[in-house]
C-alpha cells in the first residue's frame, strides 16, 4: 500500500524507474554481445534473442506476482478502511451557559456530572453524580440578600451544561476525558446515539488578565479496538467590564473532527 502512495505521489520517478526496468535487460544483453570475451568459455552459446527472451519472461512472470501481491494488499486495506468506518464513532458537543443554579441543579435528574473547576490550588478536578456544595447550599429566596448573593456567584463561578454526544457509527469506549489535560474522570463509554450530561463550574481564578482559554479533549477507541481517535475543542472564559464571567467561542475552536493517533 505505501508503495501505491508513494508512485501516486511521485509520478515522474515511477514512469522514469518503470522505463528503466524494460531498457536495463536490452542495454546488457547488447553490451555483453557486442564486447569481445576474454576466454573462451565466456563466449555465449545463445543468441541475444533467446537471452532476451528469457529476461522477457522473467520479468512478466514479476509483473504478474507484484501485480497479484499489491492486489491483495489493496483490498485487504480497503477491506480495513471500510471496517473502520463501519464502526468508527464521532463525538459531537454542545454547551451553553447556566445563569439560573435550579436548573444546573435540577440536571441531577439526567444523571449529570457535576464538575469544578479548579477544585484546589494546584487547578484540580472535582467530579460527582450528586450536587456539589456550591449549589446544594443554595436556595431560591426571593429577597434582597439572593439577588446580591447571585450577583457574587455571578463573579466567582460560571456554569455551562456540557453535552458530549456520539452520533458516529460505533461505540466509543475507553473515552478519556480532559480539561487543560486535567482528568475529568475514570474512562467511560459513549454509546453511538447517546448523549452524556456535564455541568461544569468554572472558577475566577482561572482568569489571567480576565480571560481563560479552556481546553477539552476526548481520546477514545471504537468498540473493536482497531484505532485510537483523538478530539479537541477550545471555549474561552473571560469577564466582562461589571466582573461578570462569561465565555466566547470562535468557530475554528468548536470540536474538531476525529483524528486517528498513530502507535
Amino acid at each position: 500500500m505505501k508503495l501505491i502512495k508513494w508512485s501516486q505521489e511521485h509520478k515522474l520517478w515511477s514512469a522514469i524507474i518503470a522505463f528503466s526496468l524494460f531498457m536495463l535487460p536490452i542495454i546488457i544483453v547488447h553490451s555483453l554481445f557486442e564486447i569481445t570475451a576474454p576466454y573462451n568459455w565466456l563466449v555465449a552459446n545463445w543468441k541475444a534473442g533467446e537471452v532476451l527472451g528469457y529476461c522477457g519472461t522473467v520479468l512478466g512472470a514479476a509483473t504478474t506476482i507484484t501485480a497479484v501481491v499489491l492486489t491483495i494488499i489493496f483490498t485487504q486495506e480497503n477491506q480495513k478502511g471500510e471496517r473502520k468506518l463501519s464502526i468508527k464513532p464521532r463525538l459531537q458537543t454542545e454547551y451553553q451557559p447556566i445563569f439560573d443554579r435550579e436548573k444546573a441543579i435540577k440536571q441531577v435528574t439526567n444523571r449529570a456530572v457535576f464538575v469544578e473547576y479548579p477544585f484546589d490550588e494546584k487547578e484540580g478536578i472535582s467530579n460527582s453524580y450528586d450536587l456539589p456544595y456550591l449549589l446544594k447550599k443554595f436556595e431560591k429566596k426571593n429577597s434582597t440578600d439572593e439577588i446580591i448573593n447571585g450577583l457574587d456567584f455571578s463573579r466567582r463561578c460560571y456554569i455551562i451544561q456540557y453535552n458530549v454526544s456520539n452520533v458516529g457509527a460505533g461505540n466509543a469506549v475507553n473515552l478519556f476525558f480532559t480539561i487543560d489535560n486535567n482528568t475529568v474522570m475514570p474512562p467511560f463509554s459513549l454509546t453511538a446515539n447517546n448523549t452524556k450530561v456535564f455541568v461544569i463550574i468554572l472558577k475566577a481564578e482561572l482568569l489571567k488578565d480576565n480571560t481563560r482559554p479552556i481546553h477539552f479533549k476526548f481520546k477514545y477507541e471504537d468498540v473493536a479496538s482497531i484505532a485510537r481517535y483523538e478530539q479537541n475543542e477550545k471555549i474561552i472564559l473571560l469577564a466582562d467590564d461589571n466582573g461578570f464571567l462569561n465565555s466566547s467561542q470562535n468557530m475554528n475552536d468548536v470540536i474538531s473532527v476525529p483524528v486517528e493517533i498513530k502507535g
